[in-house]
């Protein structure tokens, strides 16, 4: 019973919260966008392909593309790997709106969309299992690693599409079954075809799609650790270095930071290596405009900076009551800027820019300065989020959560204190 009234308690709140959310979403957002899936995704991604402008509109419209997917869960459905166009508003400025002459759907001076028509399937592919991560290739943005409970997927969309048009079916190119590992995928941004991912327990695996022939089995380039790790824990995460091809990192299940050289002779032991968190660590990314600054979260509740040139100690770390954050991302364009995820229903987005910020007193249990934007517009758990590349729309984000609902959302631009445009560190 007493399960029951916290339950009951938990939803008037989470009701209360998105209530007030969605009453003050006009003062804090350039532009929202709702749309409720038939299935939960567990995945999302912007394509950084081309953008196609709409014909004949007055806004200048454009349309870009996600990745996507389907977690169809207990209900045994067949699952997908979805790629499909959103239309998006091409001018840098949300128009100015009459606000005492407005329709009855206006949510005031942004944009706001909710028709089911701003975002349209392009193409559908049968994926076995649900899809828990997808990633393009950045280079080939037609090649898409994925991967359910077990196994790694490669697929081409060009063969998709031929298989599909000729009989009616889609298949990968490539599979490696039992992978038995949970951590993202991610492909290098610096050398076209090398793939990142957790192997078993304490490895980490790369790919080389250069090297493999279609319809084979996928067989990993290099295998990074050893089965004597039972020190270093279990592999959570695996990152390229941004400006190193040649550098990757993981984060382990024992609060450890491990770093790698594929070009060394012993890649069974890693390049450097040392506890970055109490407890857990859960994510690491490297920044994509330095060459020595990196981030990593744990199960401490804390968010850590770090400087490759000085692992002794922490550049700088942010707590935020006692989340744990286990999903980190750069902005593609700004240094100081990144999102991250916890098990709740939010979005939070940083600027270390704001590290020497002084809060007022009533600002204090707010959060720490570097705390810049919650998003609250979800009522379930975040699944993922993504940044959009396109640079006409810097500040765009798309998330996805477990209820099935999928949101493009740009947070207003006064809240963050410098300009977006691409630097350097």
């Amino acid at each position: 019973m007493t399960d029951i009234c916290k339950l009951k308690n938990e939803d008037r709140v989470t009701s209360e919260e998105y209530k007030q959310w969605k009453k003050n979403t006009p003062f804090m957002y350039d532009f929202m966008m709702t749309r409720i899936l038939e299935y939960p995704s567990q995945t999302v991604q912007w394509f950084n392909d081309d953008i196609e402008k709409i014909d004949d509109d007055p806004h200048e419209s454009m349309l870009q593309r996600l990745l996507f997917g389907t977690n169809t869960g207990s209900f045994n459905e067949d699952n997908h790997l979805i790629i499909a166009s959103v239309a998006l508003p091409g001018y840098q400025e949300a128009p100015k709106v009459d606000l005492y002459n407005m329709s009855e759907d206006a949510f005031g001076t942004f944009i706001h969309y909710t028709g089911s028509d701003q975002l349209e399937a392009d193409f559908k592919i049968y994926h076995n299992g649900p899809v828990l991560c997808a990633r393009s290739m950045p280079e080939k943005e037609n090649i898409i690693a994925t991967r359910n409970h077990d196994d790694l997927f490669i697929y081409d969309i060009k063969d998709c599409l031929a298989d599909f048009n000729v009989a009616g079916t889609t298949s990968p190119i490539l599979i490696h079954t039992k992978l038995n590992s949970e951590t993202n995928l991610e492909w290098n941004s610096q050398t076209s075809g090398l793939l990142l991912t957790g192997y078993v327990r304490h490895k980490v695996a790369v790919w080389d799609l250069n090297s493999q022939k279609k319809r084979k089995t996928l067989t990993a380039k290099l295998v990074l650790g050893n089965d004597d790790s039972d020190h270093v824990g279990f592999i959570y995460d695996a990152s390229w270095h941004q400006k190193h091809p040649e550098i990757c990192a993981a984060a382990t299940s024992k609060g450890n930071i491990l770093l790698w050289d594929i070009r060394s002779n012993n890649v069974k032991r890693p390049s450097h290596y040392f506890t970055g968190h109490k407890g857990s660590a859960f994510q690491i990314k490297f920044n994509p405009f330095s060459e020595y600054v990196f981030m990593t979260s744990g199960s401490d509740c804390q968010i850590a900076a770090w400087d490759l040139r000085n692992l002794n100690e922490k550049l700088h770390s942010i707590q935020l009551k006692q989340e744990k954050f286990h999903t980190l991302k750069w902005s593609p364009h700004c240094e100081t800027l990144f999102a991250a995820l916890t098990n709740d229903r939010k979005v939070y987005l940083f600027d270390m820019d704001k590290i020497f910020d002084e809060l007022l007193p009533q600002e204090v249990d707010n959060g720490p300065s570097e705390l810049t934007f919650i998003h609250g517009g979800h009522t379930s758990r975040v699944c993922d989020f993504d940044w959009n590349y396109n640079d006409i729309n810097p500040l765009m984000i798309c998330s996805v959560s477990d209820d099935n609902v999928f949101q493009i959302w740009q947070m207003s631009s006064k809240f963050v204190t410098q300009d977006t445009s691409r630097s350097e560190i």
